[in-house]
Parts: structure tokens; C-alpha cells; sequence
């Protein structure tokens, strides 16, 4: 879901998430299987985690023994992350940093990680611009898992199209992400398309219970009821197009890291 520009809308849209477990499409059974595709001798790793939200697979993640780096901008799911990893125990090995993805050199060093992870975080910045600008902090041979909004037809319905060229004008198809990659100096390892049920169970299904109690506590309220409607819209478009775009993970490898 994108996040609007303006401040109601953001924080109709906080308001939405601040809660849920998953900030995106997205399973424990992905995230492992998209780690076991570059960890398959269970290597401790060195993690940075960009755009961590509430933690839930930095938590995860930390549980196999990884260090972690998480990263986030919004200040309430720094707070969620910090009580989630003390309460699991793995406080130890998270290193929690409230700080912005576009200026990552202000938080974290050059060629300190092992993996870099984004889980439907990086359209924020950009999918090109993020391979571009995150390669960096890659130690050579390194690697970057992230999960990215994606057509998977070339052709797709003029509805979805209009709705996804206004909040996401970035969004490609597999294969032109796959030119992407190699482009900004990466190999592609693996790809998988998320399974339509991982829209449901941990983010569209508690998101659109949440928007019908707010709508109850807005009612009324003309300008926050139209927020929340715009954001039913993107739900009630994947129930009817979930065929033509989906999120699609991305393994890649780094070949070429610049000094």
C-alpha cells in the first residue's frame, strides 16, 4: 500500500498499519525459503534490514542466529521492534536504527554486510535506485533479497494499470527488473512470485478489517472516510486483477562493488 503525501492521508494511513504484523505481502515460509536459496549451509550472516517495519522477520531472522542491522524511518515500529526483541529474546543480536533508507551512509559503514534484505520496502525508494545506492554497504560477494510490486503480464488491464502508474509509476515487469539487476552489477540467483494467499492472511486481511473500524470511528468525517475508501480501492483492485500483478522476490548475487 502506497503512502499518500499528504499529512491526513498519513496518518489515516499509520493510523491503518501501526498495528498490523506485516507491513506488505509476504510469509515466514518465503522469507526462509528466499534465505535458504543463499544460506544453505546456515552461515551466521551479517543483515542489514531496510525498511524493518514492526520487525516481524527481523525478529525471525534473528531467532537462525543472524546479526541484524534494522532500519526504519517511522519511529512508533522502531518502538514495536525494540519490545518484540526483547520479548523474544534476540535483543542481542539487533542492532535497531530509527533513520531514513535514502541517506543509509549517515547510520551504517561501506562493506559491512553479508546481505542486505528488504521486504516490500523497497518501492519507497525505488527498485533501480535501491540496487544502485544499497550496493555499497555490500561486502563483495554479497547479497540482496527483496520482495517488489511486479507485472506479471505485459499487457495489463486498464484499471490496474491506471491505479498502479499513478502511486507506483516504477513498477515493471520480471523481466525488465531482471535486466535491472543485471544492469546495477548484480547476478540474479532466484525468483519467486508470492502466492496470492500471502496478499491475505498476514496484511490485506487484518488491513481491511482495520479500515471498516475506523470507518465506524470516522464516520461522518468526510475528508478521513475518503482516505480510507482510496485505501479499500487498492484492496478491492488486487481481488479483481490479482492475476495481472503480484510481489515477486528477487535474489540477487553482487559481481561488481564499487569503491
Amino acid at each position: 500500500m502506497s503512502l499518500p503525501s499528504n499529512d491526513l492521508g498519513q496518518e489515516i494511513f499509520f493510523e491503518i498499519h501501526n498495528n498490523l504484523s506485516r507491513q506488505g505481502p509476504g510469509s515466514i515460509q518465503s522469507t526462509f525459503r528466499a534465505l535458504q536459496t543463499i544460506n544453505s549451509n546456515e552461515t551466521r550472516l551479517n543483515i542489514l534490514d531496510i525498511g524493518c517495519g514492526p520487525g516481524m522477520i527481523t525478529v525471525e531472522l534473528a531467532k537462525l542466529g543472524h546479526s541484524i542491522t534494522a532500519i526504519d524511518k517511522h519511529q512508533p515500529f522502531i518502538e514495536i521492534l525494540s519490545t518484540q526483541a526483547k520479548e523474544q529474546e534476540v535483543s542481542h543480536r539487533i542492532v535497531i536504527l530509527h533513520g531514513d533508507m535514502f541517506c543509509l551512509e549517515k547510520f551504517v559503514d561501506p562493506h559491512m554486510f553479508d546481505v542486505i534484505w528488504s521486504e516490500g520496502s523497497i518501492y519507497i525508494i525505488g527498485f533501480e535506485r535501491g540496487l544502485t545506492e544499497w550496493k555499497k554497504f555490500l561486502r563483495e560477494d554479497g547479497y540482496l533479497v527483496c520482495s517488489e510490486i511486479t507485472w506479471l503480464t505485459t499487457n495489463p488491464p486498464a484499471e490496474a494499470h491506471a491505479f498502479w502508474m499513478k502511486n507506483y509509476p516504477e513498477m515493471r515487469t520480471q523481466e525488465e527488473n531482471f535486466e535491472i539487476i543485471k544492469k546495477c552489477g548484480y547476478e540474479l540467483i532466484d525468483s519467486f512470485v508470492l502466492d496470492e494467499k500471502e496478499w491475505w492472511q498476514e496484511y490485506y486481511g487484518p488491513m481491511e478489517a482495520k479500515i471498516r473500524q475506523l470507518k465506524i470511528k470516522y464516520q461522518g468525517h468526510t475528508n478521513e472516510e475518503n482516505i480510507l475508501d482510496e485505501q479499500q480501492y487498492e484492496i478491492d483492485l488486487y481481488k479483481k486483477y490479482s492475476e495481472s500483478y503480484g510481489y515477486v522476490f528477487y535474489i540477487m548475487k553482487n559481481i561488481t562493488n564499487p569503491s
